[in-house]
C-alpha cells in the first residue's frame, strides 16, 4: 500500500512531466486520422450532422422553434459527448495502456491525465459546432459567458477523480465496462440534453433534480445561453469534487499496486 506522500509524489512527477501526456494526447488523435483529408474534423463533422438532426427531431415533438432550441441542444450534445467518452474511456484507461505499463515504470496518473486531455482536445473541435450554430441562429452572447470557466474547471477536475476510480475498478473486475457503457446510454435519455427540465411536472422534476449530469451539464451551458448557472448545481459539483477526490485518492492509495498484476 502506497502512502499519501508517495500518491502526492505521483502526481507531482505526471504534472511535472505534462510534455509527455500533451505530446501523447497529440499523436494519439493524430495516428487515428492519418491519411484522412480533414483528420480530425471529421469528429467536428459528424458532431454537426448529429446536433442538426437531433435537434430538428427534438424540436417537431416539443412544438418549439429551431433556432430557439437548436443553441441548447448543441451545448448539451457536444458536453455530454465529452462527459460520456470520458466515462466509457476511463475502464480501459490501464488496460489499453497494459504493454507500457508492464515494461515502463511511469506514473499511473499519466495514463488518466492522457486521456482525459485527449478528449479535451476532442471537445475543443467539437465545440466549433456551437460556434457556427450560435452564429446561425443568432444566440446573444452576454457577459455571463464568463461563468463558463469555473463549470468547465469543475467538469474537468470531476473527470479526473471518475477515470481514476472507474480505471481501477475496471481493470479488476472487467464486466464494469459493459456495464458501464450500457449504464451511460441510459443515463442520455435521463438527462436534460434532448429535452428541458421545465418540460417535467410535479414529482417528475426530481429526475433533473437529482440527477448530477443535469448540474454537470448546466454549469457548462447555462452561461452560453445566457443564464448564471444556480447555486444548487455548484454546490453539488463542489461536492462531489471534493468527495470524489477523497474517495479516488485513497483507492489509488491502496490499490494502485495491484493494477499490473491484474491485466
Amino acid at each position: 500500500m502506497l502512502s499519501f506522500n508517495l500518491v502526492l509524489y505521483d502526481i507531482y512527477e505526471c504534472f511535472k512531466k505534462r510534455k509527455i501526456w500533451t505530446t501523447l494526447s497529440y499523436w494519439d488523435i493524430k495516428t487515428r486520422y492519418r491519411r484522412t483529408v480533414i483528420g480530425p474534423f471529421w469528429l467536428t463533422l459528424g458532431m454537426a450532422i448529429t446536433v442538426l438532426g437531433l435537434g430538428l427531431v427534438s424540436s417537431s415533438i416539443f412544438k418549439i422553434s429551431i433556432q430557439e432550441f437548436l443553441p441548447y441542444i448543441s451545448v448539451g450534445i457536444v458536453m455530454w459527448t465529452y462527459i460520456s467518452t470520458v466515462i466509457v474511456e476511463a475502464c480501459s484507461v490501464f488496460t489499453s495502456q497494459a504493454s507500457i505499463i508492464h515494461n515502463v515504470k511511469m506514473s499511473y496518473f499519466l495514463y488518466v491525465v492522457t486521456m482525459i486531455s485527449r478528449n479535451i482536445i476532442i471537445l475543443f473541435h467539437n465545440m466549433l459546432v456551437i460556434v457556427i450554430v450560435f452564429i446561425v441562429c443568432r444566440q446573444p452572447v452576454s457577459t455571463e459567458i464568463f461563468w463558463f470557466f469555473p463549470g468547465f474547471i469543475l467538469l474537468i477536475f470531476n473527470s479526473f477523480w471518475v477515470s481514476i476510480l472507474l480505471g481501477v475498478f475496471a481493470t479488476r473486475y472487467r464486466d464494469l465496462a459493459s456495464i458501464v457503457s450500457h449504464l451511460t446510454t441510459l443515463t442520455m435519455f435521463v438527462t436534460p440534453i434532448m429535452w428541458k427540465p421545465n418540460m417535467l411536472e410535479g414529482s417528475r422534476k426530481i429526475i433533473a433534480t437529482l440527477n448530477p449530469f443535469a448540474h454537470m451539464i448546466s454549469l457548462v451551458r447555462d452561461p452560453l445561453l445566457g443564464q448564471v448557472p444556480s447555486l444548487e448545481s455548484y454546490l453539488i459539483m463542489i461536492g462531489m469534487l471534493v468527495v470524489g477526490l477523497a474517495l479516488s485518492l485513497w483507492v489509488y492509495k491502496k490499490y494502485i499496486h495491484r493494477v499490473v498484476f491484474w491485466m
